[in-house]
């Protein structure tokens, strides 16, 4: 079909011809559709066919949204693009909008509330700023993208050894069932304060706009990785630097999955 007859089948539901004619011609000018009106899916690129998968489904009136991957299929500019419409269509549908992805910025730029889904069950449930602030479990933190975790062995009231790491590290305080520690690559300071360490710079790995440097605090230490703007690193670099993992910048974590929603 068309895209103007794929949008045609979505307001099939509407009894009145005018009021079907007019919301399909009213939601394809919104989203930039009408000069594609004839044109077939093979005819269109992967953000025109997601565009006019939205449509089809708004005019229908639903009472709730769902977005499966709805960007998985596009390049970094398309993607960017789309969710801007999508965002825009999101504030204006008003209602229920359930939102699936793998990518944490996506989720969080689109999103209010979060769940995070480990094993078929719903790991973690709130609002948007607290689950990515203080994740509860190794699969919360991996998911809202913590890539430095560690296994700890509790010493006293304030202090634990993360043992891949080879660090023992001060802490506020230790909750109870706490298997594991992570530290975002960001929060990583560099120069002397509480739980500082000389380490030995393993490598560095440069990003569009950023470098990633691997510490080790010893040779059999696994690294921890630290993100930083590059202007920062290139003032920075030497085969050795002192760094400084904030306690309140620690993330406290267990192994086992909570069903927080029944």
């Amino acid at each position: 079909m068309t895209v103007l007859q794929n949008i045609r089948a979505g307001a099939g539901r509407e009894p009145d011809k005018r009021k079907r004619e007019a919301a399909v011609a009213a939601v394809m000018d919104s989203f930039g559709l009408t000069p594609l009106a004839n044109h077939l899916p093979s005819q269109l690129s992967g953000g025109q066919q997601q565009r006019t998968a939205l449509p089809r489904i708004l005019v229908s009136n639903p009472r709730i949204l769902l977005l499966d991957e709805p960007f998985s299929a596009l390049d970094n500019h398309l993607r960017f693009r789309l969710e801007q419409e999508v965002r825009q269509t999101i504030s204006a549908f008003g209602k229920t909008v359930l939102l699936v992805s793998h990518d944490r910025d996506e989720v969080f730029r689109l999103a209010d509330s979060i769940a995070v889904v480990s094993g078929g069950t719903i790991d973690v449930f709130g609002g948007k700023a607290q689950v990515f602030r203080n994740p509860q479990t190794r699969m919360d933190a991996m998911l809202t993208g913590c890539k430095n975790i560690s296994s700890i062995e509790t010493l006293d009231a304030t202090h634990i050894r993360a043992a891949d790491w080879g660090l023992t590290l001060e802490v506020p305080e230790i909750p109870a069932d706490v298997k594991a520690v992570g530290i975002r690559m960001h929060d990583i300071r560099p120069g002397q304060g509480k739980n500082a360490f000389r380490c030995r710079v393993a490598g560095e790995i440069e990003n569009p706009f950023s470098y990633t440097v691997m510490l080790q605090a010893t040779p059999a230490a696994a690294p921890v990785g630290w993100e930083m703007n590059k202007e920062l690193w290139r003032t920075l670099r030497a085969e050795e630097i002192e760094v400084c993992l904030p306690p309140e910048a620690l993330l406290l974590l267990k192994d086992e999955t909570k069903e927080v929603l029944k």
